[in-house]
């Protein structure tokens, strides 16, 4: 197949890329910068240059492709009208040709709001600065332009500790006190980035699989516990400082809301689909560090 990433050169994108190239796929990888550029190539995927913000100068591409991955955001305040705007553009294209391609589209567990447990066809609540992704979402349901589906990741995280634990790891390698945002005993829902790249890779494939598939391995582990294999890992075990509520929120706004979220979140589809992940204990991944 010929499939076109949106966001290509990304933390999640760029392990899409290599799990659908060496599933035999031809991937064509937006990228913003020639940095990003850079990179793509090196995965041996056709650089394809655009930005999220101009999608009419790319979205004909869509008729070059059978499938569509988007993993990509345009981080900001205007984020969910940019996200917006380009499948608006891409669903315009999509209309004018005589085949229907898939798309996977991405939302994530934050979608589902506090509590225990959500499971796929879980009411929404959404944390206000994702609100726009289930709007988005729907918007691709009912313009009926492409073979829909929408995967929704936990808290991703890499072997070498990018991703969610990024900042533990950094606060550890400075050998500074890790941060946690109003209670250690907060669960976090995570996914290993490499077992999310093959769930998008074999979800892409699955033409007339439709909804939304929650791609977890681990339903809710505390984050007092993620942030102390983390410094450990990193030699640097230090008690970390708990933010309370008020303060998480002067310090970040809104967006401390998603950390915040207590979940217990399960991927009931997925399993059913037969995909088995690798990584289903975060600390053993950690110490495999097995990138």
């Amino acid at each position: 197949m010929k499939v076109l990433v949106i966001g290509a050169s990304g933390l999640i994108g760029t392990h899409v890329t290599r799990a659908l190239g060496m599933a035999g796929h031809q991937v064509l990888g937006l990228c913003r910068s020639d940095v990003a550029a850079q990179k793509v190539a090196r995965l041996e995927a056709e650089v394809v240059i655009g930005d999220l913000a101009r999608p009419k100068e790319w979205a004909t591409k869509v008729h070059d492709v059978e499938a569509v991955v988007h993993v990509a955001a345009a981080w900001g305040p205007d984020m969910g009208a940019v996200d917006r705007a380009m499948i608006e553009a891409l669903v315009d294209e999509a209309r004018c040709g005589q085949a229907k391609p898939r798309f996977l589209y991405t939302g994530g567990v934050w979608l589902y709001g506090a509590g225990q447990t959500r499971h796929e066809g879980a009411p929404f609540a959404p944390i206000a600065p994702f609100a726009w992704m289930v709007e988005n979402a729907e918007y691709l349901r009912t313009s009926e332009a492409f073979d829909l589906a929408v995967v929704h990741p936990g808290l991703v995280y890499t072997s070498d500790m990018q991703g969610s634990f990024a900042g533990f790891a950094a606060a550890g390698k400075a050998g500074q006190k890790p941060e946690i945002l109003e209670s250690e005993a907060i669960r976090w829902p995570l996914i290993h980035v490499q077992d999310l790249a093959e769930i998008y890779a074999d979800l892409v494939t699955r033409h007339g699989v439709n909804g939304d598939f929650n791609a977890v391995t681990e339903a809710g582990i505390p984050v007092g516990q993620i942030c102390d294999a983390v410094t450990r890992a990193m030699g640097h075990q230090r008690k970390p400082e708990v933010l309370s509520r008020a303060a998480a929120l002067a310090a970040y706004g809104d967006m401390a809301l998603g950390p915040m979220l207590d979940q217990v979140v399960r991927g009931a589809r997925l399993a059913e689909l037969g995909l088995v992940p690798r990584h289903v204990d975060f600390r053993a991944s950690l110490m495999r560090g097995d990138e």
